[in-house]
């Protein structure tokens, strides 16, 4: 094959996988950097209700089982943060199966190349469940266990969904 054919076959692959690559690339990346803001969302969200809170969501993300209160001691002296994350780490405890069920389903949905349907779940679910509501809440004067259930919310909606 001569170096001019070689190119235009080149270009002809490039030209047909590039765009399918790239149809099936976006949405991924999208969704995966959505869901990487999430916890800084719950971060931001929690300074309406002061450093113990701030302290105890920042706390909570790094514990995801059991052993509630005395690991939150562990890194903690403040009685208040460590109330905060035995709560959260509770309702997190509820909602792993939940989040199982929603990284497998859009898992097995991206196989299928339909990738731009989980990238709107989450992208419904960030700004719904994760931003609108819990500013809600704060304007309500709801408790911070309430933005704790809004955690475990978006993994059930997304489940449903």
């Amino acid at each position: 094959m001569s170096t001019s054919s070689y190119n235009n076959v080149k270009e002809n692959i490039r030209a047909l996988l590039l765009p399918s690559i790239w149809q099936l690339a976006w949405p991924i990346t999208i969704t995966n950097l959505l869901l990487a803001q999430v916890g800084f969302i719950q971060i931001v969200l929690a300074t309406n209700f002061g450093t113990q809170a701030t302290a105890a969501v920042r706390v909570s993300q790094r514990i995801f089982f059991n052993f509630n209160q005395q690991i939150a001691g562990l890194l903690t002296n403040d009685i208040k943060v460590q109330h905060y994350t035995a709560q959260f780490l509770l309702i997190i405890t509820f909602s792993m199966p939940l989040i199982a069920t929603d990284f497998t389903i859009g898992g097995a949905i991206r196989c299928t190349e339909e990738t731009t349907y989980p990238l709107i779940v989450s992208l419904i679910t960030l700004v719904i469940v994760r931003i609108i509501l819990p500013f809600i809440c704060i304007k309500l004067g709801l408790s911070l266990t309430t933005l704790f259930i809004l955690t475990g919310a978006d993994f059930l909606i997304k489940t449903v969904l």
